[in-house]
This record gives structure tokens, C-alpha cells and sequence, in this order.
């Protein structure tokens, strides 16, 4: 019999200071999808929506985009996004890992036409880590 392989669904978060693109990838990892955008200019109520889409979306892990330097060292813009997102995600159950986010939106605008909004930001992204988790190239 083939060993079981936990199945975790992950939701990916790109956190800007106004909206925050969101995407899931099915138990196995094989398919994401971009799940829309929320909304934060209305603070508590963008609160209330990120937490009943992470509800929906039954997440095992949220996986929040970092925007890197080209030297690959965290920068100012890193920091502003770690603690915006520990104060969206506190008190979250989920696992929370970070994950470079660069050139995902200028990489969504091409693959999708221009038509890209945060939600394909943040697929690409979840697209990026789940290769680079199975040894794959970024």
C-alpha cells in the first residue's frame, strides 16, 4: 500500500497597504486559482472579509507574499507587509509562511493580459512556492 501524503490546502496572500490579492490551490497542490481581492481601505471590515474567506477557504497554511530586494534580502517594504499581515492574521490557527512575491505582478499582467489584478499576483506566487517546495525551478 502507498504511503498516505497529507494533503494541505494553502491560501496565498498578497498584502498590499489597500488591498490583498487572494488564491488557493486544491488539496494536492496541483491546481490554484486566484479567489478575488479584499478590500482593506475599510480596515475592520476588510478584517472581517480576509477572515471569512480564510474560513471558507479551510486553509491548513497561509502563505504571505514578501516583496525581496534583487539581492534577495528582505527590504523596508518586507517589513511594512510582515507586520501588517501579523495584524490581519492574529489569532489565526493557520501556519503562516512567508515567500518572495517579486515580479509576480509584473509576470500575472503578462500571463493574463493586463487584465491581472492581486488575486493572479497571488497565484503566481502560490504557482512559484509550490514548485520550489517540490524541487522545482522558481
Amino acid at each position: 500500500m502507498p504511503p498516505t501524503v497529507k494533503q494541505t490546502v494553502i491560501v496565498a496572500l498578497d498584502v498590499s497597504g489597500r488591498r490583498i490579492g487572494v488564491a488557493r490551490c486544491d488539496p494536492t497542490g496541483t491546481l490554484v486559482s486566484p479567489q478575488g481581492v479584499i478590500d482593506l481601505r475599510e480596515r475592520r471590515d476588510g478584517r472581517r472579509r480576509l477572515n471569512r474567506v480564510l474560513n471558507e477557504q479551510a486553509a491548513d497554511l497561509i502563505l504571505v507574499g514578501l516583496p525581496l530586494g534583487r539581492d534577495g534580502e528582505p527590504t523596508v517594504q518586507s517589513d511594512r507587509i510582515r507586520i501588517q499581515a501579523g495584524q490581519l492574521l492574529a489569532g489565526r490557527p493557520e501556519r503562516v509562511e512567508y515567500f518572495d512575491e517579486s515580479y509576480t505582478t509584473a509576470e500575472a499582467n503578462h500571463r493574463f493580459a493586463k487584465r491581472a489584478d492581486d488575486s493572479h499576483a497571488a497565484a503566481v506566487m502560490l504557482e512559484h512556492y509550490l514548485s520550489a517546495r517540490a524541487g522545482g525551478p522558481r
